[in-house]
């Protein structure tokens, strides 16, 4: 899976049904630096807020049939113009801080300080 990640211009996400919990492999995904397509289908699906900051992403909603012409022509846009794009891993650092291993390990430190 990685070696394939690695050669990908572009990621997929399928998101879940749920909105209680985001899927982990979104946050791998950001770390990666490339385009995002976010596949999702409930109301305040919670990848597409995390996505929000994310410059490179695209979020297109499952089963919306009465604009599918739209939504192709969108998608096509997306891949053409992001396809060889990356985001630069201080930004990624910057602005998903609360998922990095330092903040992370810090926020367990604390908690056990307690």
């Amino acid at each position: 899976v990685k070696q394939m990640t690695e050669k990908a211009h572009f990621l997929i996400n399928v998101s879940n049904k749920t909105t209680s919990q985001a899927p982990s492999k979104i946050i791998e995904s950001i770390a990666t630096g490339k385009p995002i397509i976010n596949f999702y289908s409930v109301d305040h699906d919670i990848c597409k807020a995390m996505l929000a900051d994310y410059e490179l992403s695209l979020s297109i909603r499952e089963n919306e049939c009465s604009l599918e012409s739209e939504m192709i022509d969108l998608l096509e846009g997306f891949i053409l113009m992001n396809k060889h794009e990356r985001m630069n891993i201080d930004t990624i650092e910057k602005k998903y801080i609360e998922y990095t291993p330092g903040y992370v390990a810090n926020k367990m430190l604390g908690v056990m300080e307690k």
